[in-house]
């Protein structure tokens, strides 16, 4: 059992529980201060290796991700006329053990551990300190995996959501809402889990699902190359699982999703009708009489007069045989009717799965007629 436990550790070990290095987000000075109350009390938990030395003292101590998606949901709060205040979880946030020793794995999980307990601590302490004020949680890697098993495990009160990004525990069949491009559902596809999903006798993982009422409050977040979240290595016909996946992200992609998530529904404008996600599957007619079929996820938010909002695809099946996936943020929109004509800044692109960065959206209802290089009809579905 012990041969069998290492030798399972090891297979995952690049890719396991909770791995979370810096991402490319800029880095900010920990505020130091009083603790405070606002309308809301975000509560950032860092990924694993994010509190080592210095790095505590950096991104108000809970990571580049989580402090960036941190200030852009305080920045679209304020534009509503709410105030927003943090704590961070003050955890070892472990550096996973590569190839280290069954002792040091066992250290990392008690890492994990440590951070449960600790979460559910300082949520108890901003409830009694704060007693107006709706609580947020946000957890990139091995702090999204402390934060959801706080979920399956306690009630939080005055829960307003939050943000799972890149989380080992992830469920396929969870009540949180799925989003990236790992959300989108390929025909044929069984989409990947968590890491930590892989090998529960060991990482401790749990298959609950989260309530309705709770899950539907927050955002998973996870790209399908991305193992740490979609770890899934006999789904042969996606792109190779790689690292660099994992520390790719970008909050643009999830800033007005989560804020429409958890804040009051901003006023409509105009195209609020396009408001909304949106799934199907797109064709793209190819030269000498080849396809390339994609499937595609579209998140679409009011912004102001304007929509605002990303849009990804995962090819299944090229014209060449390679499969691969794209994401890219709406940088203008116009609407005339019934009509939705954007132009999108590309920000993440594997195997050359997008070109071109101009679409059009045709309302019809409970669906949209997509239109680019391909074309195809998109279904909301929620």
């Amino acid at each position: 059992m012990g041969k069998w436990w290492v030798r399972s550790l090891t297979t995952v070990a690049a890719i396991a529980v909770g791995l979370g290095l810096s991402g490319p987000v800029v880095q900010q000075p920990v505020a130091q201060a009083s603790p405070a109350c606002g309308d809301y009390v975000w509560i950032g938990v860092a990924g694993s290796g994010e509190r080592d030395g210095a790095a505590k003292f950096r991104d108000n101590g809970m990571g580049g991700y989580i402090n960036r998606s941190y200030l852009d949901f305080k920045a679209e709060s304020q534009s509503r006329g709410f105030t927003v205040t943090h704590r961070s979880l003050d955890y070892r946030a472990r550096k996973v053990p590569v190839g280290e020793s069954l002792t040091q794995w066992a250290d990392f999980r008690a890492s994990a551990n440590e951070g449960v307990s600790k979460l559910k601590r300082l949520i108890g302490a901003v409830s009694d300190q704060c007693p107006s004020s709706k609580i947020v949680l946000a957890g990139y890697s091995q702090g999204a995996g402390v934060v959801h098993r706080v979920l399956q495990q306690t009630n939080v009160p005055r829960l307003a959501g939050g943000l799972l990004l890149a989380d080992p525990d992830r469920l396929t069949y969870d009540s949180v809402i799925g989003a990236g491009t790992a959300a989108i559902p390929v025909a044929g596809a069984i989409a990947g889990q968590g890491a930590a999903q892989s090998i529960p006798s060991a990482s401790h993982a749990s298959s609950k699902r989260l309530p309705n009422g709770v899950g539907s409050k927050f955002i998973t977040y996870c790209q399908i190359q991305d193992p740490v979240c979609s770890y899934n290595p006999g789904a042969s016909f996606l792109p190779a699982l790689t690292l660099g996946s994992h520390t790719s992200y970008v909050p643009e992609w999830w800033r007005l999703q989560l804020a429409d998530k958890i804040l009051p529904p901003a006023k409509p404008g105009p195209g609020s009708q396009f408001v909304g996600t949106w799934v199907g599957d797109v064709t793209q007619q190819m030269g000498g009489g080849g396809l390339n079929l994609y499937g595609a996820i579209a998140d679409l938010h009011q912004q102001g007069n304007s929509i605002g909002g990303t849009l990804s695809f995962v090819r299944t099946q090229g014209d060449d045989g390679t499969p691969g996936f794209c994401t890219w943020t709406i940088r203008k929109a116009s609407i005339q009717g019934n009509r939705l004509s954007i132009d999108g800044r590309k920000v993440q692109d594997t195997g050359g799965t997008c070109s071109g960065w101009t679409a059009e959206f045709t309302h019809r209802g409970g669906s949209v007629f997509f239109k680019a290089k391909g074309q195809g009809i998109l279904y909301r579905i929620r």
